[in-house]
């Protein structure tokens, strides 16, 4: 970790501690290796998933071609339906560039990823503490955990990895500020901030969790100004005010980053119309519990739950109170374990923004990814708490080894279990419907496996069953209009693109699959309006710019086709129809219009890239 300032000589309780042997320093980050590479080993021989990989990774055309000037200029841009992390963006580049196109080679890095972040999450909380052990099983949790397979076995949940990684790291240094207080310590904390917002939006709660640092364990508060009045000096103190004003840069940072993270998403923000506040507030009381409840039995745990139509009101009301009384009593015992305020504040306050009260893409009720860092607290709860309850009660030390023993081979298998699920696209959605049951983005996606598995009529069911379990759900209509399109039924296409497009106007796929079944209808000009349409929502759309020229080549416009396939190939060079058109088009405009019958070119129709849950998050 950064940092070459050792916090012993600052602080007196390191003084007490036996200094770890050479054995005890590789052994440690030893077994958190054994065990990672153990449960997650098996990533390599994994494939990409139609979940958010192909936005991020097997169709994005910038990622695809690694680390170029015009990808890292195209990382830093906006979109107006993801958010803005540019180091996520150039991570994904360079994974490129390493491994290709080979799944296992971006999963495997995901691990490595995971266990930087095991590791230093040890070795920031042994320096804060003192607490070897207690750090160690922290950690040791924060590595077998089986929520926390989602963020390593997905390759679109890099940004959690990443972000966790600068988060780590924004802490250590902030621990070097508080032993030497200088600009340029406190710039450097800042800047790997900045760095860490730039991989995921979740960082903007770090200024909250450092405030709660400077209760426990540093104890920055001056005596008389907090509960903590033990005398001990080991950090520069202050009162509360100056602690506050301390975080007001990270703060504005955390502004900034959610009033952009806010202007990315504008096209996928989900209104209040379509899901209550009463609703998405009940919905978050809920998960609170529910995220707790799968810490303690993470068995039926799936890529997506579904977000409830409805809830009934002592479910809602319940878990608010029940939460409500837990914070109450819990601040009251601030005093005496300052570890458990700590804890328990870092587990409600770094959910808040993934909780669901401002929704973007396919909202989920919860993600297993989005309490990858939150747990923390909840780990940090367990480990000083269990160890404080046992001595109390005057347990041997024997047994609490045992229990440990036991809960880490519980969470390891279950773990390695959870990670098989992802092997692939198909193995993972029905995993999601075995657990979930009525679960119409695991039907969608499923649907379109058997999609580009050739499998239309399977397809067909999938998406028909999705429909039924939500009629206003547009990827599924869309998708549904693609394999009937692809089984030949232009019309039934059309019913469902344009149903579709009812419950999202602005849907630049359907607007272009629109566009493709009235143009083998002989229909043009509707046809190039959709296209237009598109054009207009997703103007760096190629497939959208490919299908116009394809128009324009049949209307007998041929410069208006060459100008849209030149700037199709201009957004995917690797865009062959593309290529196809520009060379048939240039060919009749020099009078060779029999060298390529162009009526055998064929429409690029968009099966959209399910799903991108922009939750942040996400």
């Amino acid at each position: 970790m950064v940092g070459s300032i050792s916090l012993m000589k600052y602080n007196p309780h390191f003084q007490n501690q036996p200094r770890l042997s050479d054995f005890k320093r590789i052994l440690i980050p030893l077994i958190f290796a054994v065990a990672v590479i153990g449960i997650y080993g098996q990533v390599i021989e994994h494939e990409f998933v139609i979940f958010d990989d192909q936005g991020y990774v097997t169709h994005n055309t910038h990622v695809k071609k690694g680390l170029t000037l015009d990808g890292l200029l195209w990382a830093f841009q906006f979109s107006n339906d993801l958010y803005w992390h540019p180091m996520t963006w150039m991570s994904h580049m360079l994974d490129v560039e390493i491994f290709g196109m080979k799944a296992g080679g971006h999963l495997m890095m995901n691990v490595f990823l995971h266990f930087l972040n095991t590791f230093g999450l040890f070795i920031l909380l042994k320096k804060m503490t003192g607490s070897l052990w207690r750090s160690a099983f922290v950690a040791a949790l924060f590595a077998v955990h089986p929520l926390n397979v989602e963020s390593v076995a997905w390759i679109a949940a890099r940004k959690n990895l990443l972000s966790t990684f600068f988060w780590i790291l924004t802490v250590r240094l902030y621990l070097v500020y508080c032993e030497r207080p200088t600009i340029f310590t406190y710039l450097l904390a800042l800047s790997v901030f900045i760095l860490g917002l730039m991989s995921k939006p979740m960082l903007i709660t770090l200024p909250f969790v450092l405030l709660l640092f400077d209760f426990w364990p540093l104890k920055r508060f001056k005596s008389g100004e907090s509960g903590v009045r033990d005398g001990r000096d080991d950090f520069s103190r202050a009162g509360f005010g100056f602690l506050v004003a301390e975080k007001v840069p990270f703060l504005f940072l955390s502004g900034i980053s959610i009033f952009i993270s806010i202007l990315s998403v504008t096209r996928t923000t989900v209104s209040f119309d379509t899901v209550p506040l009463s609703l998405r507030a009940g919905n978050a009381a809920m998960s609170y519990i529910q995220y707790l409840l799968k810490f303690i039995w993470p068995l039926n745990i799936a890529v997506y739950y579904p977000f409830p139509t409805e809830l009934a009101v002592w479910q809602s009301a319940g878990a608010g109170l029940i939460l409500a009384a837990m914070t109450l009593a819990i601040i009251r015992l601030s005093t005496k374990t300052p570890y458990l305020t700590v804890g328990w504040l870092w587990y409600l306050g770094t959910l808040v923004p993934v909780i669901g009260i401002i929704q973007a893409g396919l909202w989920p009720a919860m993600a297993d990814r989005w309490a990858y860092i939150p747990l923390i607290g909840i780990y940090i709860i367990i480990a000083w708490g269990s160890v404080d309850l046992i001595s109390r009660l005057r347990v041997q030390k024997q047994f609490l080894a045992t229990l440990v023993g036991a809960v880490m081979c519980f969470f390891t298998v279950t773990s390695w279990w959870q990670v098989k699920h992802w092997q692939n696209s198909t193995a993972l959605f029905s995993h999601a419907l075995r657990v979930t049951g009525a679960n119409p983005v695991a039907l969608n996606n499923l649907g379109n496996t058997f999609l580009g598995q050739g499998q239309t009529q399977e397809a067909i069911a999938h998406f028909t069953t999705a429909i039924e379990l939500n009629p206003r759900h547009a990827r599924a209509l869309n998708n549904l209009g693609v394999a009937l399109a692809k089984n030949g039924d232009s019309n039934a296409a059309v019913a469902y693109y344009r149903r579709a497009l009812q419950v999202i106007p602005a849907y630049p796929e359907a607007h272009n699959n629109l566009g493709a079944a009235l143009r083998s209808q002989g229909k043009y000009a509707a046809a190039i309006a959709h296209y237009t349409k598109a054009l207009q929502i997703k103007p760096r759309y190629d497939a959208a710019h490919y299908n116009l020229g394809l128009t324009y080549l049949h209307t007998g416009r041929i410069s208006l086709a060459v100008r849209h396939f030149r700037k199709a190939l201009v957004l995917n060079p690797q865009n062959i129809a593309a290529k196809g058109g520009l060379r048939t088009a240039t060919k009749m405009m020099r009078g060779f219009d029999s060298l390529k019958p162009f009526h055998e070119m064929t429409d690029s129709i968009t099966s959209p890239k399910p799903n991108h849950n922009n939750s942040q998050e996400s």
